[in-house]
């Protein structure tokens, strides 16, 4: 004679089941713990494969500065003190303004690049591609006013790059540039182009 399904088979069933579910939601726990872990290790290892730059320059006002260098820039800003100094983070370099004078603006020279007179001094990063392009739409989309629009130069040479050029409020000279090919970044070449130092 044939045994009809009993509670107890009903509760053996459930728990059966409760702890099929318990095991796939571990399992997929350590998978993303895992995943994240990764992300992170990678991430890091990002930050550490250059080490940061620390720059100091002067500036007329320090509220001037972080509003620029914060608010159109989009800069992280860290340490201060006071009206005296405050420190940046400028793609996670640091750089750092001090207040030297309601009157001061930096002296520039010129000096002739490719095609381009750019101002020295100046300072800036060299970013991947893609991020030199959505920070140069930032720039203008917060209305920054260019010393050298945003172009590409050294057009078919190793040493061929994006670049652009503008002042912050203090007349401080900043450049980002983009690589077309990062290895080249160092390459010497004569005018002709031609290195025997860079991957072609």
């Amino acid at each position: 004679m044939e045994r009809g399904w009993g509670v107890k088979d009903t509760l053996l069933c459930s728990l059966g089941l409760l702890l099929h579910i318990f095991y796939i939601t571990v399992s997929l726990y350590r998978i993303s713990f895992f995943q994240i872990n990764m992300s992170s290790l990678k991430a890091a290892q990002a930050v550490q494969s250059i080490a940061p730059f620390h720059h100091a320059f002067p500036v007329h006002s320090v509220a001037a500065t972080r509003e620029f260098y914060g608010n159109v820039l989009g800069c992280i800003e860290g340490r201060s003190h006071g009206e005296k100094w405050v420190d940046f983070s400028l793609f996670g370099h640091q750089i750092v303004c001090h207040h030297v004078g309601d009157n001061h603006r930096s002296a520039e020279y010129f000096s002739d690049v490719d095609v381009d007179e750019v101002p020295v001094p100046h300072f800036g990063v060299v970013l991947d591609e893609p991020d030199f392009h959505a920070f140069a739409d930032r720039c203008k989309s917060k209305g920054v006013k260019f010393v050298i629009e945003p172009h590409r130069r050294f057009q078919g040479q190793p040493g061929e790059q994006w670049t652009m050029f503008f002042k912050d409020p203090s007349n401080n000279s900043l450049e980002f540039k983009a690589m077309i090919n990062k290895e080249n970044l160092f390459a010497k070449y004569d005018q002709d182009g031609y290195s025997t130092h860079i991957s072609q």
